[in-house]
């Protein structure tokens, strides 16, 4: 986990907690990282949101692969002065899938968006 201390920019935003786990249902020797980082109020986090999920997931990516860390799960919390948590995202590494949410006022256009359908036309009698 030492690699990750020294390779994940969050982007001025203070990483309060680390926790890794080994072991998991399939392999024994994967790793699940939760790291929870500290920033002061909502309007702080909106100003770095739109770069700090996309480097930090791409960052993970790039450690895994090339120092054979095996992380399957890599977890990282926002969490303001009064202990809210604003941003909760889960990079799953084995299904390439994320999730996240995020508290009310935190900005949403960080994550990508399904692309608009396109509206049917209405039958007309």
């Amino acid at each position: 986990m030492a690699i990750l201390h020294e390779q994940l920019d969050f982007l001025g935003m203070t990483p309060s907690r680390w926790k890794a786990t080994t072991g998991g249902v399939v392999r024994d020797n994967t790793k699940a990282i939760e790291v929870d980082v500290s920033t002061p109020d909502v309007e702080t986090t909106n100003r770095t949101i739109n770069r700090l999920v996309p480097s930090v997931s791409r960052a993970v990516h790039e450690i895994s692969a090339k120092t054979g860390a095996q992380i399957a799960i890599f977890r990282l919390r926002v969490i303001d002065a009064s202990n809210k948590v604003l941003i909760d995202y889960i990079l799953d590494l084995e299904t390439g899938t994320e999730v996240w949410s995020v508290e009310r006022g935190v900005d949403a256009n960080w994550y990508p968006k399904p692309a608009p359908t396109r509206a049917r036309p209405t039958p007309t009698s």
